[in-house]
């Protein structure tokens, strides 16, 4: 096979990762690492995902938090982590979250949560039931005020 097949190749599968949704570019790294491609083959790939619009870390994290919100409802926190774990700076999140206004969206959600999980502590105690109901927010990534305010809420509705 020659190098110019081989490349093809390469690229094919390249392609096909970047394709099945967005990308991070540490993820394509990542990806460029676990396959051993080579440093000079890298770089010429990298550049083509770039201009076919394929790696861009600010459409990818709009695309994260919106698939997380709307999928997997988890607090802000958890969120933020889960995007610098996929390589995305700081201020990148920071842009996006102000651009979604994730800060509104985490009650509704954490609401949206709670009335759900009503029914499974309704025979418990008022005291088990915050304890179970805090406990279950905060380590979806939920804020503590956020927690709070909607515990608070929901429970004295009951």
């Amino acid at each position: 096979m020659n190098k110019q097949t081989e490349y093809q190749n390469i690229f094919d599968k390249v392609i096909k990762f970047a394709t099945l949704r967005p990308r991070s570019i540490k993820e394509i790294e990542d990806y460029f690492n676990r396959k051993k491609i080579v440093k000079g083959v890298r770089k010429q790939l990298f550049n083509k995902l770039k201009i076919l619009g394929l790696v861009d870390d600010k459409e990818f994290a709009r695309w994260w938090v919106d698939q997380r919100l709307t999928f997997r409802q988890i607090g802000e926190r958890k969120l933020r982590g889960e995007l610098r774990l996929k390589g995305v700076a700081e201020d990148t999140i920071n842009t996006i979250f102000e651009e979604k206004d994730v800060k509104n969206e985490q009650k509704i959600l954490a609401l949206r949560l709670m009335s759900k999980k009503m029914k499974q502590y309704s025979g418990l105690s008022a005291e088990k039931t915050r304890k179970r109901a805090y406990n279950m927010l905060l380590s979806r990534g939920f804020d503590w005020d956020v927690t709070k305010e909607v515990i608070d809420e929901v429970i004295d509705k009951k």
